[in-house]
């Protein structure tokens, strides 16, 4: 009997590579996508802001630059930050806001600290800077409802 198992053979049929580039492909174009939606979001709150904001509200999509999206998003989130602060001292504000600016300070520590300690601290990390990013997209648009 024990010669029988050790010369059985199986056939494992391999899976073909389209299905993992089809979904690749997929989250890809969604990744793109809420990109363009969370820039544009930025856009939108700074043109609301008109005069109080500090920069063209086309500055928004640097977001899509590689590497230089996690500096540009800390001088959009303080841009918008003090652009609100002087709608609200102006009266131009239904209640005080402050954008996204907690939630969008603590995505960078998560993503600096997870990339540091590697793959067993990465993934808690990045699901952390996901819900702040979330959570700061929320707080982003509450801001711009409140402008009057």
């Amino acid at each position: 009997m024990d010669s029988l198992l050790a010369t059985t053979t199986h056939n494992v049929s391999s899976m073909p590579p389209w299905p993992l580039f089809v979904l690749a492909s997929v989250l890809f174009i969604l990744g793109i996508y809420v990109l363009y939606r969370w820039a544009k979001s930025y856009a939108l709150t700074l043109k609301a802001m008109g005069d109080f904001s500090p920069v063209s509200p086309n500055w928004a999509y640097l977001l899509f630059v590689p590497g230089f999206n996690m500096v540009w998003m800390i001088f959009l989130m303080v841009y918008v930050r003090n652009g609100l602060k002087k709608m609200h001292d102006a009266g131009k504000l239904s209640k005080k806001e402050d954008g996204d600016f907690i939630f969008g300070l603590l995505i960078i520590p998560c993503w600096i600290i997870g990339n540091k300690f590697g793959w067993f601290a990465l993934p808690a990390l990045s699901i952390a800077a996901f819900v702040f990013w979330i959570l700061s997209w929320i707080k982003l648009v509450e801001a711009r409802k409140a402008i009057l």
